[in-house]
């Protein structure tokens, strides 16, 4: 494993929060206390200069602490980063319901990418309000289910009528923060410049974006083909980093008319642009991002690799 694609606590979002372990948690405090002199539960005042109604419940674990805050007490007790580290109980957000307990901590960038990349292809983050991962097509209720599990006891719940996956805030507002990413909206989306320099140094973090592309966007049949609305610039972003190591055919662009049936008021024209791979790419394709959740998908890719072959 890449050690530089590692994601320690320390570069996650200071305001995230989380619990210590019991019995690591109560070794911080009485180590607070010993070099404060202050006995009292609100020793963590002298640290972290707030009020010491704060600086009690954050002693007795009544209340969650940022790790902006642990940072600030871990240093001063003179405690390595990578003990705390094997010492974290749950990491969160404001709500209860963001809680991921028992994470698997350092969090691995490849898990992160595949977070990310598929809330832009065929997800949706609300900042505060949650995020999810549509579901369509065999095996990706599992696929999902499974890879979530890789960050920790995630909560999860899904809506089966809408397809939908809900999972904990906290993974989508850490893939936000880390690759610099405001908006998943797909009409706004872009990608920033850190996460193309990530795809342009690390092959195994793009491989897990074009894997998310295809398959919630791609479509194989005599070629490997991904088309999208009216976003122009995350096309060429696409473009751009996707080119870095897969030879692709030219951009297409095309008017379209999205409306329904019976009802001409809504009516409207758009364009929908499309990435097409060369048929030079799909043996390497193949080898960089099989198995495809969705089976039929994975046939197809199958089919075309072999008769490139």
């Amino acid at each position: 494993m890449n050690k530089d694609l590692l994601v320690h606590y320390w570069q996650l979002p200071d305001d995230i929060f989380v619990y210590l372990k019991d019995d690591f948690h109560n070794k911080l405090c009485y180590k607070i206390q010993s070099l404060t002199k202050c006995y009292r539960k609100n020793c963590f005042y002298k640290v972290l200069n707030c009020p010491k109604w704060k600086a009690q419940r954050l002693f007795t674990k009544y209340n969650r602490i940022r790790l902006f805050d642990l940072e600030k007490l871990r240093s001063f007790a003179e405690i390595n980063k990578e003990e705390v580290e094997r010492n974290i109980e749950s990491i969160g957000n404001y709500e209860d319901g963001t809680i991921i307990r028992n994470p698997n901590l350092p969090f691995y960038m490849k898990d992160i990418f595949y977070v990310a990349s598929h809330l832009m292809f065929d997800g949706n983050y609300r900042p505060k309000n949650g995020c999810y991962l549509l579901c369509f097509g065999d095996g990706l209720f599992e696929y999902h289910t499974e890879r979530l599990k890789i960050f920790g006891d995630v909560p999860t719940n899904y809506i089966e009528k809408e397809h939908q996956l809900y999972f904990s805030y906290t993974i989508g507002y850490i893939c936000s923060k880390l690759l610099e990413i405001p908006d998943f909206r797909s009409m706004k989306v872009f990608l920033s410049d850190k996460l193309k320099n990530l795809c342009k140094d690390n092959k195994i973090l793009l491989d897990e974006f074009v894997k998310a592309m295809i398959t919630d966007e791609g479509a194989i049949d005599d070629r490997i083909r991904v088309e999208l609305g009216n976003n122009e610039k995350f096309i060429r972003d696409i473009y751009e980093v996707v080119s870095f190591y897969y030879e692709l055919n030219k951009i297409y662009s095309r008017e379209r008319i999205i409306g329904f049936e019976n009802n001409t008021k809504y009516i409207r024209n758009t364009k929908s642009w499309r990435i097409e791979f060369n048929h030079s790419s799909y043996i390497l394709l193949y080898i960089s991002i099989s198995p495809l959740p969705i089976s039929y998908k994975q046939e197809n890719l199958t089919l075309l690799q072999k008769r490139n072959k």
